[in-house]
């Protein structure tokens, strides 16, 4: 019984250190930031390597340098310029595909805050997840439907006592309807709730263990930074992503590196793309 209670008064002691009015990063966004994307933005257009192109209709981020080389040895595109020159353009430029260097949400916010100031509406986050239950199997398709946010970065753009990010729900009926109309024989996206969590090397049992119980069956490093963004500049994002790892059985099972892996990311983006043109 003791340790029962134990237990709880250290859960609350836990929360309220991450969640309670003393912590300010939890707190309503009540401020006005020193600076935000939109007024860097207004400050690029006095620069001589402004993009001189208009938005993409749809951005797809990616994470991957061999999936980046393969999407460009099959689609014609033209390269963009100044602070987006790893954006790659399709499809007339209504398409964009844009390479996050580094690892993580940090990598990703800055870039997707000034597409979003640039004027993209709609985003497509295709990456890597690993398993945290036995829902999954190494290769299959992830759509989410949302992610907890301890990636460092997401709670940032979410209200208080907000812990996870979510979906845009018209886009991702959106897809799901267009899987069903263009590819009904394709197999199926299953769902995903992940765990957004900034350092593999610190991925414990007891924290899987936890997020579990919260309903994650999925890691990754970005997605809830993604939604979260998404949610708060009012923009649509899917993340779509392929199983390539497992921490189901408390150990790590990796296959990152598999060519059947590397064909299926590579497929998700072809449908992306395919999905963007609508």
């Amino acid at each position: 019984m003791y340790k029962i209670i134990f237990l709880l008064i250290l859960e609350c002691s836990q929360w309220l250190c991450l969640y309670g009015d003393n912590n300010l990063q939890y707190k309503e966004k009540t401020f006005t930031p020193i600076t935000s994307a939109e007024k860097y933005m207004e400050y690029r257009k006095t620069q001589a390597d402004y993009p001189k192109f208009p938005p993409p209709k749809t951005v797809i981020t990616i994470y991957s340098t061999s999936l980046l080389k393969r999407i460009l040895t099959d689609y014609k595109h033209n390269r963009g310029t100044g602070s987006f020159k790893e954006l790659y353009l399709l499809e007339d430029g209504k398409i964009g595909v844009f390479y996050i260097g580094g690892m993580g949400a940090p990598a990703l916010i800055h870039k997707m805050e000034e597409l979003i100031a640039f004027g993209v509406k709609k985003f497509i986050s295709i990456g890597y997840a690993g398993a945290l239950t036995h829902e999954f199997s190494v290769g299959d398709f992830v759509m989410h439907s949302k992610a907890l946010s301890e990636d460092g970065v997401g709670h940032l753009y979410l209200g208080k006592w907000s812990s996870f990010a979510s979906v845009n729900p018209d886009f991702s009926i959106a897809w799901t309807n267009f899987m069903k109309e263009k590819y009904p024989q394709h197999v199926a996206f299953k769902n995903g709730v992940s765990w957004s969590f900034p350092c593999l090397f610190r991925e414990t049992q007891e924290d899987v263990q936890r997020v579990v119980k919260l309903g994650c069956n999925t890691v990754e490093m970005e997605i809830a930074a993604f939604f979260a963004i998404s949610q708060e500049k009012n923009v649509q994002g899917l993340a779509l992503y392929v199983i390539s790892d497992s921490l189901a059985d408390g150990k790590w099972n990796p296959h990152k590196q598999d060519s059947s892996i590397k064909e299926n990311i590579k497929e998700i983006a072809d449908l992306a793309i395919e999905f963007s043109k609508i």
